[in-house]
């Protein structure tokens, strides 16, 4: 399986990218794993550089970004109408935060800001089994760094995690896509260099304490990216 990574954001922090990687790498490194024989080919759509087509890759993964889907960017329209091409014609698409967000606009979706900062781990109830999700607990706790979210879903999406900060935070589109608001690919070291890095700006020194201190939690991040691998296999 050929996997298209369309990269939609990058760190301004070179250090931090040598040292934990840039988003398709962090991909790469958490489903590569999983799927011995797929290849990934990263595509810089952040800077105007894209696929031929909606049909260059086997399935699509849309990164994390600190731009919004609501951006009046060309890159970001491109991105929008590469969504629905795939979809029509069934080509699977993986969306994480900023691609989960852009994948439920592109179809019919309304995004708008959080009503502040999720940052840190958070914990969803699941309420909705697909096959290839497969959990059996109630809840899944994953890495997040977001102030936007999904406050209307498309037709014909299923809402899969949920919490009370982030009504949908995991959504599957029977088919066509799987998306969720949190970011399995990242650490919790990674995290804390996030916060690290916002402190004292758009953190306050209250917050960030608030949002380290949920990093004691287990994630479950590997399970996720067994149901990703899943998905792109039903």
């Amino acid at each position: 399986m050929r996997i298209g990574v369309l990269e939609t954001g990058r760190s301004s922090d070179q250090k931090v990218i040598d040292q934990y990687g840039d988003y398709p790498i962090m991909f790469e490194r958490l489903l590569s794993g999983l799927m011995p024989k797929a290849t990934f080919e990263t595509f810089r759509v952040v800077n105007n550089i894209f696929p031929e087509s909606h049909t260059a890759c086997d399935a699509w993964i849309i990164t994390g970004s600190r731009h919004c889907a609501l951006d009046d960017y060309y890159w970001v329209h491109v991105v929008k109408d590469l969504v629905r091409k795939s979809y029509v014609q069934k080509v699977k698409l993986l969306g994480i935060c900023f691609g989960h967000q852009v994948i439920a606009q592109a179809l019919g979706g309304i995004v708008t800001p959080s009503v502040g900062w999720g940052i840190g781990i958070h914990e969803y109830s699941i309420i909705n089994q697909p096959t290839f999700f497969n959990y059996r607990q109630p809840t899944l706790k994953i890495p997040v760094y977001h102030n936007d979210q999904v406050t209307v879903t498309p037709p014909d999406c299923q809402i899969i995690g949920t919490s009370e900060f982030c009504k949908h935070a995991i959504l599957h589109y029977p088919g066509h896509a799987f998306t969720t608001q949190a970011h399995p690919e990242m650490t919790k070291a990674y995290i804390q260099v996030l916060i690290n890095r916002d402190r004292g700006k758009t953190l306050s020194e209250e917050s960030a304490k608030l949002f380290e201190a949920t990093l004691q939690k287990e994630v479950d991040s590997q399970h996720f990216a067994e149901s990703m691998v899943a998905f792109l296999s039903s």
